[in-house]
Formats: structure tokens, C-alpha cells, sequence
């Protein structure tokens, strides 16, 4: 991206940065200093949206800025 200057997935980019790495990296943080938090039906439960969400979301994300022209999008 920086180096051809097409900035067109920018923001699948930042948005893979910060779903992808940071907000799973603090679940991870949350999860190690609350471990009775990660046997739960709803730690279990958040784990496995996460895993199929993120990568849906971004996909998603990809496929309209891809795909759709720029006149649709706005």
C-alpha cells in the first residue's frame, strides 16, 4: 500500500490493525487477569465470534471498496 501509493484498502487495513490485534490482545490481557472470565459460556461464546466475526467483517469490507464504485459507497 504505501509503496504504490493505492491507499484504496486503507481502512480495511486500520480496521484489521485494530479488530484484529488490538482489541484481541486486550480480551487476551482481560481473560489471563480474570481466568474464571474464559470458562464461561460467554467467554467460550465471545472467542468464537470473534474467530468467524473479524475475519467476516473484514472480508465484507474489502468486497465493498472493491467491488462497489466510488459514486455508490458515499
Amino acid at each position: 500500500m504505501g509503496i504504490t501509493e493505492n491507499l484504496q484498502l486503507i481502512a480495511v487495513h486500520t480496521h484489521a490493525n485494530l479488530l484484529g490485534w488490538v482489541s484481541f490482545a486486550l480480551a487476551g490481557i482481560i481473560y489471563t487477569l480474570l481466568p474464571q472470565c474464559s470458562l464461561s459460556i460467554l467467554g467460550k461464546l465471545h472467542f468464537w465470534l470473534y474467530v468467524f466475526g473479524v475475519p467476516s467483517y473484514l472480508i465484507g469490507q474489502a468486497m465493498k471498496l472493491e467491488l462497489l464504485p466510488l459514486s455508490v459507497q458515499r
